[in-house]
């Protein structure tokens, strides 16, 4: 039972987290192959404060009243101190490498190619991996108290899939000419629910471009300065562990 109420508890946070947070995959991608994929995690923190505080006021018996008796108000004690506005909260988590067709996390099939005068990207995404994490097996002669739980755990875990949003970018050395994905100038955005990705069996994304661009040049030095910093950086995290 005690097992059962962390859950719910952990839930519930993750239910809230969730749905103020979007996820972005950039891949940018150079000539040569090399490139760097850049995931930014972003959280409207108003809308996590008010989904936490909704939420309290529901468990919580007499709502918020009688959660916070006794208790100052974080929000007034931060304009007194001055504050007036907070900003969109923002993570980016990037991986650097020098050939894209190498690069294997999370990915079935990966095409890149220099066709026909056009740079050709194509990207299948292995869902099989990302979808038997969200399963829930259980070990045979399962208690009917393991069954609940992870039923209760399935149920909190696709609402919380509910409330994502995820973009897939691709940035291309030059103009895109052609893609299955929304072109705007050198990207290609396609834009997912976590439900559609847990249910579909396969999502390809693909794209042509000239082979390049007035500010390819300088973009692409700058690219090699910050994979010389990612590579030191990599060699003293793996020097650690040795």
């Amino acid at each position: 039972m005690r097992k059962r109420f962390l859950l719910l508890g952990l839930g519930l946070a993750s239910l809230v987290l969730a749905g103020c947070m979007n996820v972005e995959s950039k891949y940018y991608i150079y000539p040569d192959g090399s490139g760097k994929n850049a995931t930014l995690f972003s959280m409207d923190p108003a809308k996590m404060i008010g989904m936490t505080g909704g939420m309290l006021k529901g468990m919580m018996p007499g709502g918020m009243s009688g959660a916070t008796k006794g208790a100052q108000d974080p929000m007034e004690e931060l304009k007194k101190s001055g504050v007036s506005g907070i900003s969109e909260v923002n993570t980016t988590f990037t991986i650097y490498f020098n050939d894209v067709r190498k690069f294997k996390s999370g990915i079935k099939e990966l095409t890149w190619e220099k066709k026909d005068n056009l740079y050709h990207l194509r990207i299948v995404p292995d869902l099989s991996k990302m979808q038997e994490q969200f399963g829930s097996k259980l070990p045979e002669g399962a208690t009917e108290e393991q069954k609940q739980t992870a039923a209760m755990g399935k149920m909190m875990q696709m609402q919380m899939l509910k409330g994502m949003k995820i973009s897939f970018v691709v940035v291309m050395p030059g103009k895109i000419v052609k893609s299955n994905g929304k072109i705007e100038g050198r990207e290609a955005k396609w834009e997912m629910t976590p439900d559609e990705l847990m249910k579909k069996k396969e999502i390809v994304f693909e794209t042509f471009s000239e082979l390049s661009s007035p500010e390819l040049g300088n973009e692409f030095k700058k690219f090699k300065e910050e994979l010389g910093g990612a590579s030191k950086k990599f060699k003293e995290a793996v020097s650690s562990f040795q």
